[in-house]
């Protein structure tokens, strides 16, 4: 059976705050890698309020491999912005739970995989603002998130080669190697030239059903990056069945491909175990 999921947390994941990095940061924070299956860059600047005293003035944020990450960092962003220094360090995990499930005691729970991630990503923010005892921030300028094991290859050369003009992994690699080693990254770089080239997912008109807006939102970029493109998602008490058609021809891009991206998705972000099939004649093709 799936649960019941808090509206603030369905907002955040389907409407994330603050995604991407900010122009001239003063201090990041990362944990984890993308290629390590999850993690989170924290990027702010400080500004001075009226009275003087130095508070965050933007903050921004990225997730990287897990949609169990993505609620989480957008809560950050929308409650960090204009905090001093003191009140920021007291910025934590058990706040960011509250944000998303919202207030009374009666609220849905979240998902155990997010609020792992709520604890990754306050961790990020503290390591951001220099926490003696969270571990050393990062370099606001440095090469980002590990994407290409291989080769040593972040995010931020990744998404300079996408911004010189590189649209596929093959040219990524051209320009920076990333991906021309086990080529096990493909689908990292893959998702690095959706978000670069700002393709939008979301859900058709009249779609409400939360799960639904779920899979429409963060399933369907996961889907396209494998050359995919999703048609149709049904909700019902066995389960979700889903539609796609296969654009770009590829070995990944097989049937049980897309079910367990998919299926991979709600256990992140619903429930452990969901359901997922292939409507009845509706299979990819290429």
């Amino acid at each position: 059976m799936i649960p019941v999921l808090p509206a603030p947390y369905v907002e955040h994941l389907v409407h994330p705050r603050g995604v991407g990095d900010v122009l001239l940061a003063q201090a990041a924070g990362e944990v984890g890698s993308m290629v390590g299956g999850s993690g989170v860059r924290v990027t702010l600047s400080w500004r001075q309020d009226e009275r003087g005293r130095a508070v965050i003035g933007e903050v921004m944020a990225r997730v990287f491999a897990s949609h169990a990450l993505v609620a989480p960092a957008s809560a950050l962003v929308e409650a960090a912005a204009g905090l001093s220094y003191d009140d920021a360090a007291l910025l934590g995990a058990a706040a960011l739970e509250q944000a998303l499930r919202g207030p009374g005691p009666d609220v849905a729970p979240l998902p155990a995989p997010v609020v792992r991630g709520c604890e990754q990503v306050a961790e990020a923010f503290l390591r951001a603002l220099g926490t003696e005892t969270h571990g050393r921030p990062a370099d606001p300028l440095g090469m980002g998130i590990l994407v290409c094991r291989c080769l040593g290859v972040g995010d931020r050369q990744v998404r300079q080669a996408i911004r010189q003009g590189a649209r596929t992994p093959e040219e990524i690699g051209d320009r920076c190697r990333a991906g021309t080693g086990c080529r096990s990254c493909r689908p990292d770089l893959w998702t690095l030239i959706d978000e670069e080239l700002l393709l939008p997912s979301s859900a058709p008109p009249g779609v409400t059903d939360p799960v639904a807006r779920i899979v429409w939102a963060r399933g369907a970029r996961d889907l396209r990056c494998l050359g995919l493109t999703l048609h149709a998602v049904e909700v019902g008490r066995e389960g979700v069945s889903i539609a796609v058609e296969a654009a770009r021809a590829q070995p990944d891009t097989l049937d049980l491909g897309a079910v367990a991206l998919i299926r991979h998705l709600l256990r992140e972000t619903v429930a452990p175990h969901v359901p997922v099939s292939l409507r009845n004649g509706e299979r990819g093709r290429s």
